[in-house]
């Protein structure tokens, strides 16, 4: 054998190869559910009989096949391929995504075992691989029997109140292929900005390549930057790496001089850089790996006037940035059905809405979802798969793989802020947050890192004023107490609404009067005894008018949130996040894009809402009482960069009749506090709905600011 191995040495000297891949996922594979645990050897043969399995197209998950819609436990694959390796090239078996066990063998050979949906992972097959191959794989995925201690790290695809309790996620979700190499094979990679220093930019490059089992190789490592749609400076930068046999970790910092940096696209221009990183070995490549990445700093810090022990001001290179965003679901609730054209509307849908964070609630996304944030300059707030409570027993599995997460996502610009846990419970958040909140802070020193998502005094907060607790004004009189910190980073409020009508009756009957409720609180997920005490279904109404009543609902609500954390912008509030921008499946759920990515009237609201330079009034969200006199504040905000002089209009009717106007001078400094320009008197004679347009004319503005809200009176 150390003969075989010299001579495989010296030709992969010889011949340079890298990065070419072969897919096994042209043809089917053939798969069946495993009642136990132990795979049968026969079935590892080339030659066993696997007609009566059922014949798949991979990528995909198991319940996408309808003979197992309600399956969830363990399934057995198998593929059987021909192969004619080229002399002199190594070769690894790559799972790009598998959720969420699995067991592999190749001809007979157990390969091993990996435990995590979302990172991929590979074996060096070069001398297991034959003219005929048969892959064999055990995925392993059941449901979750005690939610509070769950033992699968799958984030929300294992326990949500999004997605139906009879969904799993089981499968081999993305792309299996053998992957050629050289001598050396990189594993891990990513390029991550260290800090800026005037012009330049301190870089660190992360990487683990593994070279061949035999002698320690001299190998020079090379770092090409690319401008990718901008003209710019491009940067070569090399180094030398000693390959001990087997892993070898590396860690090497670089200044870059005057680079393009990547912005929010409120703040700038996201501008991309593509990355090559090369191994060559006298003077051959042995393997190359390409990748898309930005240079920015990103950090959180306590504002200048600190608020208790909150530090929730984000700080974009160098210039603090307001956050304006949403929680995002699973692009699906089948990962492998999510499509690049969906995502791409999201990212557009996003940036109409003014987005300039989304956070990524308690999964890790599609490759193509962070592509996308990438280029549409939105930050990314990105959660650990964790939701809710978890056993004790995952502390081993979480640590790795929450180092995996960041070696996957590391490169991506758009990456602001890690997250261990969302709304985890006591005992984890003693023990194992922690735990993985310090693996993650010794891995990446680019980027802040949050303990969790809604718990405890110092977290980012989650409030369901309006929905699960209280009235709206409640929200806004709890939060102006002057002791009252808990505003400082909002990242979840919000009600349920319908889809709009066509897409709802998708799945429910036209007939409000024959609707199943029982189904659609099963598997649509509507919370019906809380919407009956929000929205109650009048006499008389029907399906149309309900729906449209549970979008106005959550519409209004939204709004109020938004307009009332906006006025105390770097005084009390550093960012609003609402819960949430889309369904993972067909659902009557917080949304405000349901699963067809159809707007509801929530996402027109946080639209308006959202807009950087903006003009609005304080307002109150349950009804005026009929005959009061009030005074409404008007405020001005600007979250932009650059500064506007103009006229703010106010103009509120009632059925059409102008019942009070005012004009404001407006002064809208860069990245502006809201600051009150003005104020309305009203008094309101008569019942029904007051319509408040505000509109801010400024010259540098591209067209007007409208915004409209709608008073209530009874």
């Amino acid at each position: 054998m150390k003969k075989t191995l010299f001579a495989v040495v010296g030709m992969l000297l010889a011949f340079p190869a890298f990065g070419q891949s072969y897919s096994l996922t042209t043809r089917d594979w053939r798969l069946t559910p495993q009642a136990g645990g132990t795979v049968d050897k026969a079935a590892l043969a080339y030659g066993f009989d696997d007609s009566s399995w059922l014949a798949r197209k991979l990528p995909g998950q198991w319940q996408q096949v309808p003979q197992f819609k309600d399956y969830g436990g363990n399934m057995l694959y198998r593929y059987k391929f021909e192969f004619n390796p080229v002399a002199g090239r190594a070769y690894y078996l790559r799972f790009n995504g598998v959720f969420y066990r699995a067991n592999l063998w190749l001809n007979g050979y157990y390969l091993g075992r990996h435990a995590g949906y979302f990172d991929p992972f590979e074996y060096d097959v070069t001398f297991h691989l034959r003219d005929k191959n048969v892959l064999v794989a055990q995925v392993i995925c059941p449901f979750e029997n005690n939610k509070g201690a769950k033992t699968q790290i799958t984030g929300v695809f294992g326990n949500w109140d999004l997605i139906a309790a009879n969904k799993n996620p089981g499968g081999i979700w993305r792309e299996v292929e053998i992957v050629e190499a050289g001598t050396a094979r990189f594993r891990r990679l990513w390029l991550g900005t260290q800090k800026l220093e005037g012009d330049n930019a301190r870089v660190r490059l992360y990487g683990e390549m593994r070279s061949l089992p035999l002698a320690r190789e001299p190998y020079t490592i090379t770092l090409d930057l690319e401008p990718e749609i901008f003209p710019g400076k491009a940067f070569h930068l090399e180094f030398g790496l000693t390959g001990e046999p087997g892993r070898n970790y590396f860690k090497k910092e670089f200044t870059l001089e005057k680079p393009a940096l990547w912005n929010t696209w409120d703040r700038g221009k996201p501008n991309l850089y593509q990355v090559t990183v090369k191994a060559v070995l006298n003077g051959r490549v042995q393997d190359e790996q390409r990748f898309i990445t930005g240079i920015r700093t990103i950090e959180k810090q306590c504002p200048a006037r600190k608020i208790g022990d909150y530090c929730w001001e984000f700080v974009l290179n160098g210039k603090p940035i307001y956050i304006r965003g949403n929680n995002y679901a699973p692009s699906d609730v089948y990962l492998a059905a999510a499509t690049a054209e969906t995502i791409t509307k999201d990212a557009q849908m996003m940036k109409d809405s003014y987005y300039n964070m989304v956070r990524v609630h308690a999964h890790i996304d599609r490759p193509e979802f962070y592509e996308a944030m990438d280029r549409a300059g939105i930050m990314v707030f990105q959660d650990f798969p964790l939701q809710w409570g978890y056993s004790e027993t995952i502390l081993d599995d979480a640590k790795l793989q929450v180092q995996e997460m960041v070696w996957l996502l590391g490169s991506h610009p758009s990456i602001a802020l890690w997250c261990c846990h969302n709304e985890p419970g006591k005992a984890n958040l003693k023990k194992l947050d922690p735990a993985l909140k310090k693996i993650i802070e010794f891995t990446d020193s680019t980027r802040p890192v949050n303990l969790a998502s809604g718990p405890g005094k110092a977290a980012d907060a989650h409030h369901y004023e309006g929905w699960y607790t209280g009235t709206v004004d409640g929200f806004a009189m709890i939060y102006s107490r002057p002791f009252q910190q808990r505003p400082v980073f909002i990242t979840e409020f919000g009600a349920q609404a319908f889809p709009d009508y066509d897409n709802a009756v998708k799945f429910m009957d036209p007939e409000i009067n024959k609707i199943d409720w029982k189904k659609l609180e099963t598997e649509n997920l509507l919370q019906k005894k809380i919407m009956d005490r929000r929205v109650p279904i009048q006499p008389g109404m029907d399906l149309k008018t309900y729906v449209q009543a549970t979008q106005d609902y959550q519409a209004r609500l939204l709004k109020f949130h938004v307009d009332f954390l906006r006025a105390k912008k770097y005084s009390k509030n550093f960012g609003i996040m609402p819960f949430c921008y889309n369904d993972p499946q067909p659902g009557i759920v917080w949304s405000v894009v349901d699963y067809w990515r159809e707007p509801k009237q929530g996402y027109f609201a946080v639209r308006q809402s959202f807009q950087p330079v903006y003009a609005f009034a304080a307002w109150q969200f349950k009804p005026y009482k009929r005959g009061r006199k009030i005074t409404m504040p008007i405020y001005l905000v600007n979250d932009l960069l650059q500064e506007y002089e103009g006229i703010v209009k106010v103009e509120v009717t009632h059925h059409g009749k102008i019942v009070a106007a005012r004009s404001f001078a407006a002064e809208a400094h860069p990245d502006m506090p809201a600051a009150r320009i003005g104020e309305v008197p009203l008094k309101f004679e008569k019942a029904g709905d007051y319509i408040a347009k505000i509109t801010l004319e400024a010259q540098g503005l591209e067209k007007p600011v409208e915004n409209v809200t709608v008073l209530k009176v009874k």
